[in-house]
């Protein structure tokens, strides 16, 4: 017997309990339940949208689908329809397929403002070779990066895609969070360690000349073993996603910040501090419930304009950093080895004058950071 046929006999068992009434002026319906049915549609036409009992067995009948271990499995979610799980436990939201275009035509535009700009694609976390064949038909995202890349590689427009290195960083199953969207911090830091490296190449910027901030060694590391329960785990429950650890790294060197938020009225310090003080937000951590955001430990939430001071490299680099959330662990990494990083969130604000803020500061490079899922009018508001 399939998880199909289980959901139904499941379903008419509780219709019974609940009401008899129900089922017999919907028998007829209810029998013909079958795949291509969502179970949304099936309980609200029985009990109604609000009805308490529609809730309970929409989160039963997504826990008896998503126990198919050999497959995928589709479970329902109010805002994208479904949920993707596939049999390593990984939970992915849905992409479509985007024309992308218009945020090509944007990108290429903005390198043309400066002489040193780079395109940074981060990865997702379907991996050819070891992510199911079969999430891909439910998410195109790296389909739309592809496409995305292509037009900026023929415009001219220096890129770096981090998909070709990623398992450089290591096995598969450690690279990103389970029950959340983003990398892992260990992921955030490799990437930092290849941008930099990119930077120089391409740019002769001479970050990190001895390698000494990028050096792993020069980092305390703790982990905490099933403390978090990520954006995709909150959606489905902890009893389907289960629970991820969460590794903290922070430099072991002693570090001099000063944070400002450059979209406020009035521009003064918000942070002062080391690393530990004035980048993380470690009462995150030492919160025990698992529903808290640990992934925003660095930075706590998406500034839309946020200044970083490294006070301890006067003579460093400035970096102009257009990003999505992806970019939080990495920052926070990245701030270790230049003067200044500008983080601009173009998401939730008016349109982006991009072109101010570039003549306005001397920046030694611009970048623009995003992973595959950031096709969006949103990310692209400039």
């Amino acid at each position: 017997m399939n998880r199909y046929n289980v959901t139904a006999v499941l379903f008419i068992i509780i219709i019974a309990v609940v009401s008899i009434g129900s089922v017999s002026a919907n028998a007829e319906y209810i029998t013909d339940l079958s795949k291509e049915e969502t179970i949304n549609e099936v309980v609200s036409y029985v009990f109604g949208e609000s009805n308490a009992f529609s809730k309970l067995f929409i989160t039963i009948w997504s826990f008896v689908n998503s126990g198919n271990q050999n497959d995928i499995s589709l479970i329902e979610d109010a805002e994208y329809v479904n949920l993707i799980k596939d049999e390593n436990g990984f939970l992915y939201f849905p992409a479509y397929k985007v024309s992308v275009d218009e945020y090509a035509n944007k990108t290429i535009d903005l390198s043309n403002m400066v002489d040193n700009f780079i395109y940074i694609q981060a990865p997702n976390k379907m991996i050819d070779g070891y992510t199911n064949k079969l999430v891909y038909n439910y998410n195109f995202s790296n389909e739309n990066a592809d496409e995305f890349l292509e037009k900026l590689n023929d415009a001219g427009v220096q890129t770096y895609d981090l998909r070709k290195d990623l398992l450089e960083c290591g096995e598969e199953e450690d690279l990103f969070f389970k029950t959340d969207h983003h990398w892992k911090t260990n992921t955030a830091f490799w990437a930092y360690q290849k941008v930099v490296s990119t930077l120089n190449d391409r740019f002769n910027l001479d970050i990190d000349s001895d390698n000494y901030y990028r050096n792993l060694d020069n980092y305390n590391i703790k982990t905490y073993e099933n403390c978090y329960l990520g954006s995709l785990g909150r959606r489905t429950g902890q009893a389907i996603s289960g629970l991820d650890d969460y590794t903290y790294i922070e430099p072991k060197y002693s570090t001099n910040y000063t944070l400002y938020n450059m979209m406020s009225s009035d521009i003064e310090p918000i942070k002062n501090g080391s690393f530990a003080n004035a980048i993380a937000v470690k009462q995150l951590l030492y919160d025990n419930n698992v529903e808290t955001n640990k992934y925003a430990t660095y930075f706590e939430w998406d500034y839309g304009y946020l200044r970083v001071i490294n006070n301890a490299l006067e003579d460093g680099k400035k970096v102009l950093l257009i990003k999505d959330s992806y970019a939080l662990p990495f920052a926070a990494f990245l701030s270790t080895s230049v003067y200044e990083i500008d983080m601009i969130d173009l998401r939730d604000q008016p349109k982006a004058d991009l072109e101010r803020v570039i003549a306005n500061n001397d920046y030694d490079v611009v970048i623009m950071l995003y992973n595959t899922e950031s096709f969006t009018n949103q990310m692209f508001n400039f």
